[in-house]
């Protein structure tokens, strides 16, 4: 497993913690600069945020690898039916 491979995995374990971080930088940032750059930060920080939502999500679908029918796929309602709850009843 490389490197890459390595952080993607943590990536997506961590995502909260990613975006929490991302949060924090912006702040104290924001702080440092007296507000000079609030409205360029924020926007640079929810970029971020999505960026590695999107990252997150990319790997996720790889791990699941193709034969998975994907979100929303084909397979994806079969999986899980067999204690006899369907998507979004109760405790979903």
């Amino acid at each position: 497993m490389s490197m890459l491979d390595k952080l993607k995995a943590l990536l997506v374990q961590h995502e909260g913690k990613v975006g929490t971080a991302v949060d924090r930088a912006t702040r104290v940032a924001d702080r440092k600069t007296r507000g000079k750059y609030s409205r360029q930060l924020r926007a640079g920080g929810a970029k971020a945020k999505q960026a590695t939502a999107k990252l997150a999500d990319k790997e996720r679908r790889a791990q699941g690898g193709p034969g998975q029918g994907g979100p929303g796929g084909p397979g994806h309602e079969g999986r899980g039916d067999s204690g006899g709850h369907r998507p979004g009843g109760p405790g979903f």
